[in-house]
């Protein structure tokens, strides 16, 4: 786990609206910037990902709503978290 003090801001992304059909809510905003942090590793076609399975549903595993948009999710509702870098 990556301390708050050692996780400073690096830059910014430009978001890009998504194909049509291609999110419903909680997607990025075209032409807003997000955040990008020195804390998230550089990311490749060679970047090693860990895969945590666990529930958003309210009463789940995951002990509460999900950080990205606090809101429960359905157990069949796909929930992808993916780095900044």
């Amino acid at each position: 786990m990556v301390e708050a003090d050692t996780c400073k801001s690096s830059g910014k992304l430009r978001g890009k609206k998504p194909p049509p059909g291609q999110c419903e809510d909680n997607c990025c905003e075209d032409g807003k910037f997000y955040t990008t942090y020195i804390c998230s590793p550089p990311v490749s076609s060679h970047t090693k990902a860990k895969l945590t399975i666990n529930s958003f549903a309210a009463g789940g595993d995951g002990g509460g709503p999900s950080e990205c948009d606090n809101h429960y999710h359905s157990d069949d509702e796909p929930v992808v978290a993916l780095s900044t870098g």
